[in-house]
């Protein structure tokens, strides 16, 4: 038990000294002195590097959270929101909205993240679908339909970004490899409201994820009800996992 918090502290003290470099350290080294000697500290750090920072820490939380609910969901180390198919949805949701439809936002939300949201559902409705062909959960036949599933969309990607001109081309590359130039304090505050209805979601079948980690008789021994539980702990991150600004 100590050697786990040990652990965790140390990873903790290695993400507050990266989050704090990433505020104070930008394209030179050099600057540090210059944005603190001049009046640009406001302007420069708690409006454009600080929400960036938290963005990313916000992002990075979303995908650490839904990959632990699957890992124990699925009691499979490799299950992730990659493994099942919800990344490569979501990212087959943008490439068509930047190929297709002109920029535009709607109540503080990119209709990039609403369509990196309708193609996560999408594919998880088609894992899901597949995989309840079964009279019995099977969590390796699911990871595998996801795993299917995340190639077909990775060809759709492809295609798209053939027969799309070349400058959506390159959009469409900047955002599969992740991005925050663009945050401002308006994406930081949904993707914040985001994360913490997702984590409450997901924190109220807290004791249900435990004993459904312990296999099928320990849970339904306990009085879980295994396939709402397991609906609801699969759709609900894969959902916050599809809107999150770093798919």
């Amino acid at each position: 038990m100590s050697m786990n918090y040990r652990k965790i502290s140390l990873l903790l003290l290695v993400l507050a000294v990266s989050f704090t470099l990433n505020i104070v350290i930008g394209s030179d080294i050099s600057s540090i002195g210059k944005i603190f000697s001049s009046g640009l500290m406001d302007d420069i750090i708690l409006k454009i590097r600080l929400p960036r920072a938290v963005t990313a820490l916000i992002a990075g939380g979303t995908f650490a959270l839904c990959g632990a609910v699957f890992q124990s969901l699925f009691r499979n180390p490799i299950a992730s929101p990659f493994t099942l198919g919800t990344a490569g949805g979501a990212s087959f949701g943008v490439t068509l909205y930047i190929s297709f439809f002109s920029a535009a936002s709607f109540g503080g939300i990119t209709l990039t993240t609403v369509s990196a949201f309708a193609g996560a559902l999408l594919s998880v409705a088609i894992v899901y679908a597949v995989s309840s062909g079964k009279r019995s959960f099977n969590p390796n036949t699911m990871i595998l339909s996801g795993v299917v599933i995340n190639f077909f969309f990775s060809g759709l990607i492809l295609l798209v970004q053939y027969i799309t001109d070349q400058a959506n081309a390159v959009r469409i590359t900047r955002w599969t490899m992740g991005s925050i130039d663009l945050t401002g304090t308006g994406q930081l505050t949904v993707a914040t409201l985001i994360f913490i209805t997702g984590f409450a979601v997901i924190y109220g079948f807290r004791n249900d994820l435990n004993l459904l980690s312990l296999g099928e008789e320990i849970s339904v021994s306990r009085g879980v009800e295994t396939d709402r539980s397991r609906r609801s702990l699969f759709l609900n991150p894969s959902a916050l996992s599809g809107s999150s600004p770093l798919i």
